[in-house]
């Protein structure tokens, strides 16, 4: 049962979205499934859930949880779904690896997901109205949970006194999320922060004095203006650019609603996602040119830990 401090007014005005990423282009159907518990559990919620939203500096994909979810009401929550049944625990070299069903050896979800956390840890160092120095511990609380689509709820392959991590079979997933309390209730303004540091688009804050209107001149002032007043995407642009359709996409906007930073998030989102892709990003204003490639790299390297290869963008 939810806490008290939930109330008529925060129901009537909530707002969960779901950035379906790649999912589309995946098609895994349990991820389809905890995709729409996730939904129906957090409709009430202000904030999203993200399938593989985002690296935070891992190497590749198979180092992110399946689904990060952020809210108002509850703070991150980071879920990762294990297909195949596990049947074996190996220690190995001071690491911990699961034995699936087919045999295929692989590291443990529980220490992908720990590393994972740490990172998100760190992100939040970047805000300190979200991290506690003196503790060296986020203010925003932070769950891991794995769901084991093909295990038993009597199994358990993550060590408690190692992790702080829940396990569930898929048929617990709703119960449990249901039954969450209202532990956080940050404000908007917050969330927002939460937001641009999970999603790192506060690489785009434009810390620099503001330029007088009375003195924009040059495309390039027209273009900083815009830049600071687009950097924290609202709804449509984050379901924008951090989708990864399975075909066309059409994006439009009036001047300064922020399609250049949108197209660049995107280009740089699907160059992680999928670096065996080609990307031809088409404008017509050739001043233009530098300040894409930089909106590009400044994301990519943040999220990728390298600069990206414009030979393939």
């Amino acid at each position: 049962m939810r806490s008290q401090q939930t109330n008529k007014d925060h129901i009537m005005s909530s707002s969960f979205l779901f950035l379906p990423g790649s999912l589309a282009l995946e098609n895994r159907p349990f991820h389809f499934k905890i995709a729409d518990v996730i939904q129906s559990a957090f409709s009430s919620c202000h904030g999203y859930v993200g399938y593989k939203l985002t690296r935070l500096g891992r190497a590749s994909d198979e180092d992110v949880p399946s689904f990060l979810i952020v809210t108002r009401e509850h703070g991150i929550i980071l879920i990762d779904v294990v297909e195949e049944r596990i049947i074996e625990k190996i220690e190995s070299n001071g690491a911990e690896y699961w034995r699936s069903e087919s045999g295929e050896i692989r590291l443990a979800r529980s220490l992908v997901l720990d590393l994972y956390q740490e990172e998100v840890q760190s992100r939040l160092k970047n805000d300190l109205t979200l991290y506690d120095r003196k503790t060296r511990r986020a203010k925003t609380p932070i769950l891991s949970v794995v769901v084991y689509c093909s295990n038993q709820a009597t199994e358990n392959y993550v060590s408690p006194e190692e992790f702080e991590i829940t396990e569930l079979t898929l048929d617990q997933l709703d119960a449990w999320l249901r039954g969450l309390p209202y532990v956080y209730n940050c404000t908007m303004q917050d969330l927002d922060k939460l937001y641009g540091l999970i999603e790192g688009t506060f690489i785009y804050e434009n810390k620099n004095p503001i330029i007088d209107e009375d003195k924009l001149v040059t495309i390039n002032d027209y273009i900083q203006k815009s830049l600071r007043t687009t950097f924290k995407q609202d709804d449509a642009q984050r379901l924008a650019s951090m989708q990864l359709p399975p075909g066309p996409q059409r994006i439009r906007g009036l001047a300064g609603t922020g399609k250049t930073i949108v197209l660049c998030l995107k280009a740089a989102i699907t160059h992680k996602r999928f670096e065996e892709f080609k990307i031809l990003y088409l404008f017509n204003t050739q001043s233009l040119y530098q300040h894409v490639q930089t909106l590009i790299s400044k994301y990519y390297t943040l999220e990728a830990k390298r600069v990206p290869d414009f030979n393939l963008l």
